[in-house]
Formats: structure tokens, sequence, C-alpha cells
């Protein structure tokens, strides 16, 4: 399997850099299709749109983090003037709560639509109100008279395991040391983690965290529902990233299995998306209350519903809960010999992802795939009274932090540099991840910056601090069917047909780059739609920062390349040439062995459609290893910080962002990605980022834009220096990989910037307070 893959890759390789400067469009800046609506106001997002006669709905939310409804009067709120329907957990009305597997953890989990149990603080529960505004919605659920039974709760992990009837999961995952890695991949059977603990030359101990920072998107949910009949058409916001990974083609059919009736009986259209940055990725179940209330309520009433979110309902997803203690064995020349790793998860409510983590190995992955030495993970994960968990941005968060402290760790201990660590020890160091780093060693000034934790004092009295982290995008992670098709109008125009969401990462514009220059045809001529339905027949891969670009680039070449032969083989009698003797560039067609013998493809006068699919597991049939195989394309982000030893507080001077991606399919729109990351980094790693709640209560206190500080640009001035690089060789068409999921990489280089500056761990959220009390001072 490997033997066959390499050569596969290497083949794809070869024909890439072949092509790579023979590109007009591919890898250049042309103007994007969403930038004039966006910039004038005028495109219509989700929580935008309005129909005449349109209802509103909201949910009654929980005000105790773990509660039971005993009873529920709805009387006074029915008699409300504007009230049009109320339902509750008592209703006929519903909809079965549908799993969704992904590595078999259920993200809805079967749990009702209006549930009578609140397993968080702030979880829609026990009824929800459509009226004819917002404000009547939120007077009617204030008549509501609400009897509830408080439950026992847990907000913290620690505070999970004192409860023997929590729910719990405990898992295990181990790897051999690698002596050959690709593409003869071998373990020694004989090499394992206590034998490199034995052989190591200093043992390194210590622990690390990671907190449950919120998601914070701009656009809060909405769905908006409208039956004709017995046919539904739908808008949501969820569309971004929806489902089990896949497609507006598996939102639809999921809904469609929900209500009992035939997908073609749903239409779901896809209107401007704010980014959720994976708060929706997997149709959580506040959301899915959200789209089903909509639905049920248009069904019931007879016009159309839009139920909606407030500011505080969409803080309902954080990142997981991590405590993670770490065993190293190391040595003195750098080389790591066993890494050891017991992981305590807190997981969150039912009805989000917070099982994966302990499921799927995910906080030593990152070990396991960038690392030869052996490695054992032990985890005990805790269901919790806190909002669903999700990854936020990415879902390699914990495995990025933990790795991040294992090399930190590892360099402090035998006083070495630790890009140095990581490369002495990388499965794969060449040629991508030696190349990043190189660059931003150079870029920042690495030689002559670096030094030991706590020594360098600048003459206004602040420690300066510099530090180095990684990481490695990927594309390749999903079950996909996906398809689209392609026409051309007698007037030349050719229009991209498929279902896809626009959440602001430009990606119809780099689809109609890729059919420009695969089929020869002016930019100009391309129409993708920013507004798109799924009754149009065709579903393209979701947006995501990690894998639309990547599974979408081969549709779009494949359907690409399909339209250019049929449009030779009817341009081919007319030039009185076989279709192999022509060839097709801005928009006209040439024979080969004479290119003054021309036709424009306007003149062809024809109308004609083709259609492309990609299916099969993690993109078997274009991806070169049809598995998980990130560490093709390396990034190296290196920051430097002053901190103030009187008051605590974390400047960032400088950071360098340097992203092997592959290929820049429009490098813009990749510099946007990575510019946005390194801004999130700095409320994630140095501002107020933790989920906070009342210990007494288990009430969030900082559901609010007031009180989780996010960057602004004043705080961002210094994060901007971007370079893109095109060393290693993704699995998208063009060897692209990912971008967008490396916010985390950011964060670990401020962390570890942090501990050079002041010589001292400091856990994340890295504010005045923990610095103080680092150093002593609080």
């Amino acid at each position: 399997l490997y033997a066959a893959a390499r050569k596969r890759y290497d083949d794809m390789a070869a024909e890439v850099k072949a092509k790579k400067e023979d590109f007009k469009y591919i890898g250049k800046n042309v103007p994007r299709y969403d930038a004039l609506p966006k910039a004038r106001g005028e495109a219509i997002y989700t929580r935008d749109m309005q129909l005449p006669g349109m209802l509103y709905a909201k949910f009654l939310a929980s005000p105790y983090a773990h509660a039971k409804i005993i009873s529920i009067d709805t009387s006074k709120a029915e008699k409300l003037p504007g009230v049009k329907a109320i339902l509750t957990y008592r209703s006929e009305e519903t909809i079965p709560g549908i799993p969704i597997p992904i590595k078999d953890i259920k993200t809805f989990q079967g749990l009702p639509f209006l549930a009578q149990e609140a397993n968080w603080e702030g979880e829609f529960v026990g009824a929800v109100v459509c009226a004819e505004t917002p404000e009547i919605c939120d007077e009617a659920l204030k008549l509501i008279d609400v009897q509830w039974e408080e439950l026992p709760f847990a907000i913290s992990v620690e505070d999970a395991m004192k409860d023997p009837t929590r729910k719990r999961a405990e898992t295990g995952w181990k790897r051999n040391l690698i002596i050959s890695d690709f593409p003869n991949y071998k373990e020694d059977d004989a090499y394992d983690v206590e034998k490199g603990l034995k052989d190591a030359d200093v043992i390194v101990e210590g622990s690390c965290t990671l907190h449950q920072f919120f998601h914070a998107g701009a656009e809060p949910d909405s769905a908006l529902a409208k039956w004709e009949g017995d046919e539904l058409t739908l808008w949501m916001h969820t569309t971004t990233q929806y489902a089990n990974i896949t497609s507006s083609a598996a939102s639809y059919l999921r809904i469609a299995t929900a209500l009992g009736i035939p997908a073609s009986k749903v239409n779901l259209v896809c209107l401007y998306q704010g980014g959720s940055f994976g708060q929706n990725h997997l149709l959580s179940t506040q959301a899915a209350r959200l789209v089903y209330a909509s639905i049920l309520l248009a069904k019931k009433v007879g016009k159309p519903v839009k139920a909606i979110m407030s500011r505080r309902d969409y803080y309902y997803g954080s990142e997981a809960e991590g405590v993670h203690k770490f065993k190293i064995g190391v040595k003195r020349d750098g080389t790591i010999t066993a890494v050891k790793g017991e992981f305590l998860i807190g997981q969150g409510a039912p009805g989000g992802a917070g099982g994966l983590w302990a499921a799927a190995d995910h906080v030593a992955n990152w070990v396991r795939y960038d690392l030869k030495c052996p490695y054992e993970s032990r985890y005990l994960s805790y269901e919790t009274n806190t909002v669903p968990k999700w990854w936020t941005r990415s879902e390699q968060n914990q495995n990025a932090r933990f790795l991040q402290a294992v090399i930190d760790h590892v360099a402090n201990a035998i006083g070495m540099d630790p890009a140095e660590v990581f490369l002495k020890n990388a499965r794969m160091p060449e040629p991508s991840a030696k190349a990043v780093i190189e660059e931003g060693k150079k870029r920042i000034g690495w030689e002559e910056k670096w030094h030991p934790p706590g020594k360098k004092i600048l003459p206004n009295g602040r420690y300066h601090g510099i530090g180095f982290y990684f990481g490695h995008s990927w594309g390749n992670y999903t079950t996909p069917y996906i398809n689209a098709a392609l026409r051309v109008t007698p007037d030349g125009a050719v229009t991209i047909i498929g279902c896809k969401s626009d959440s602001g990462i430009s990606a119809q514009t780099v689809y109609a780059q890729i059919v420009a220059d695969e089929m020869g045809v002016r930019f100009e001529d391309i129409y993708f739609p920013p507004i798109s339905e799924t009754k149009c027949g065709y579903s393209l891969q979701i947006d995501g920062g990690a894998a639309s670009n990547h599974g979408n680039s081969w549709l779009m070449a494949k359907l690409a390349i399909k339209a250019k032969k049929k449009v030779l083989e009817l341009a081919a009698p007319r030039l009185g040439v076989k279709p192999e003797d022509l060839d097709m560039k801005d928009s006209e067609i040439f024979v080969k062995a004479d290119p003054t013998k021309k036709l424009r493809l306007r003149d062809l006068a024809t109308t004609f459609t083709v259609e492309a699919d990609v299916s099969g597991y993690d993109w078997s049939e274009e991806n070169v290893y049809g598995i998980f195989t990130p560490f093709h394309c390396y990034q190296a982000i290196f920051a430097e910080v002053e901190v103030d030893p009187d008051t605590g507080q974390v400047e960032v001077t400088n950071m360098v962002s340097v992203y092997d991606i592959g290929k820049a399919l429009r490098p813009a729109s990749a510099e946007g990605q990575v510019y946005g990351q390194a801004c999130m980094a700095v409320w994630r790693a140095i501002q107020q980022s933790d989920l906070i709640h009342d210990p007494l209560t288990g009430v969030r206190l900082n559901a609010n834009l007031l009180n989780t500080h996010i960057s602004t640009c004043l705080d961002c001035e210094n994060v901007g220096n971007v370079v893109l690089m095109e060393v290693g060789h993704g699995d998208g068409a063009y060897g692209n990989t990912g971008v967008g999921e490396m916010n985390i990489a950011q964060v670990c280089a401020l962390i570890s910037a942090v501990h050079n500056a002041i010589g001292k761990w400091v856990e994340p959220p890295i504010t005045p307070d923990r610095v103080l009390k680092a150093l002593g001072k609080a």
C-alpha cells in the first residue's frame, strides 16, 4: 500500500511541479466575487433574510447548570398579543434526535428536540415561542411559569471526577519506535515506551492545560423555514459546516430523514454565511433545535418562521477542557526516547463532540504523527455541565498544545533550541518542516535573539521573550460524495452549478480560477452564483479552512477538463481537424499546428452541460495515500513578546507565520486566513478568553463580548508578517493543502515566547494576574 501510494505521490508531484509556471489564474490574486457586495454592505446573510408575513421563534433557555422541569404552564404567554404558537416538551409536534456518527461519536446523541432536562446553563429546553416580533417572543418567555428541580452539577473535570455516577470514558493508545517511514513504514516491536524511558539520559515530567475558549463567531445562528404545501424551503446559518463534514447534500438529506419526507421535498438555500470557526461543524443539538423549531412552527402556523439566537445564546460551544500530564525520556543530544501521556478531558454536556478526544487519541495524535519515538497515552474523559464541546478553529488544538509542551519542556531541560529538538525527532523533517523553520528563523532574527529563559531584560525594564512552534495543515479527512456541473451557453459564458455556502474564504473565486486555467477560458467569462440551492441537484464540499479548497479543487479540475474535452469535440468539425489537434486559451479554440486557425467559444453558439463527482473514503479516488497524512506541508510560527514584570501585561511585538501550503491557489486569500489566525491567537493566548462559571451556580459569567476579550486592530498591529511557501506537496489537486486551522500554532508560539521571557510556565490564557502569580507577585 505505502509503496504504491508513494509512487503515485511522486508522479503527481512531478506533474504538478511541471505545470506550476503555466497557470494564468491559479496562484494569482484575481478579484474576489464577494468583494464588492460585502464592502458595500449588499451581501445578504441568513440573519438578514426576510420574507413577507414572517414570524419569529425563540427558545426557553435553562437558568441552571443542571435541572429538570417539574411543571410548565404557558397559559399566560399564550394570551399575550402577537403570540402565534408555543411548543413544549409535551407537544405532539416534535422531531426525533438523529445521531451523527464521527468516529463513533454521536453529536446529536438522540437528544429530544424539546427536552425536559437541561444539562448546562443556557441550553434550549422545555419550550419555544413563535410570535410576530423577537421582542414579543422575549416577553412571552418571561410569562411561562416553569417549576424546576435543581440537580447536582459539575463544572470542572476535577469536580466531575468526584461523582461516581458521572458518565466517563477511559481509553488508551500506543505506538513503538519508528525505524523506517514512508514508503516502507515499520515499527520496532522490541522498542516500546518503557524501554525508551530506561534508555533516556534525562526524564522530564510535568503538565500543561488548554482552556475552554469560545468560538465567538460574528453571526449568531438563525434558521428560516417556509412550507408550500408539502415542500420545505430552508435558509440556515449552519450550512457552513454542517452534518458529517461533507456537503450541503448531507444537510437536506438528514433533515428530510428527520421529517420522514422525501429529500426531493426539501430545498436548502445557502446565503452568505458568517464564519463559525467550527462551532456548527457537526450540527450541534443547540443548532439542530433552532433549525427544527423553524420547520415545525412554520408548518403549525402556516407562515414562514425564523428561529433566532441571542448573542448570549450563541456562546453554546467551546474547546474541551484539557489537563495533560507527561513523562518524557530524552538523550542529552536532544533525541526523545519516549513520551507517556495521561489526559483528563472535560467533554462538556451531551450535544457536542466532547467524546472525540478520548475516542480518537485526540491529544497525542501529533506525537504519533510527527515524532519517531514510541509513545503511550491514557485518557479519562468526563461529561460536565458546561457548554457542549467542539474544536474551535481546529480539532487539533489539544494535539498541538501537548506536542508543544513536549518539545518546549525537553528543550528547556537540556538547554537546546526547541526548533532543533523538533527537527531532530521529526518523522519527516525534510523538505517542508526544515524549509519553513529556516525561513522563519531568518525572518525574525532567531539566531541573534534567542536566549535562555528569563535571561534578557530590555532597557525599558521589560522581559524579552521569543518563541517557536510549528504545525501541519491538512485537507483529507472527510467521507464525501460531492458533485458539480458546468454549463456553457451560446454567449460563451461558463456557469459553475453546485450548492455551496460562502463563509468568507473566497472559495467560489478560487474554483473559478481552477476552471479558467484547466478549461482555457477567461476568468471574467466564468460565473459561480454566491447564493445557491440544493434543488440545483449538485452539492460541493462544505466550507472549512482545512478541507474546502482541498476537496473541491479535485472536483473543479475534473469538471473543467471534461468541459474542455466537450468543447474541442464540438469545434473540431468547424475547424476541419480532430479534437486532439485543438487547444483552447482565453476562450479561443485554435489549431495547435496553426494557431491562426481559431474559433471563439461564443462562436460555437451552443449550450451544453457536463457533470463531475468525487467520492470515496478520505478522497480515495484522488488522495495519494488514502489515509490521514498531514505532514507533507508544515507551518512554522515565531513570536516575540515583551512582559512587564510590574503589571504582568504581555505585549506581542512581532509574529512571523511561515506557511508551506503546497500551492497557494489565491495567495491573498491564504494570507488573510493566516492573519486572521494570528489575530485570534492573541486573544486566545494572552487575553481573557476562558469560559468562566460561577462555582456556586454553574452560570456562565462571560457569555458576551464585553467579558470575553476579542482582539482589536490595536492588539494585532505586529502579527501580520505572513510568508507563504510552496515546498511540500499536499493532497489537493495542485499539491495544495489546508490553511485555515493552524490558529493553535500561533497560540502555542506565544505560550513558548512568554516562558522564554520570564522563565516560568504560564498556562493559557496568559492574563496579567497569571503572569504576576508565576513571578511570585500576586
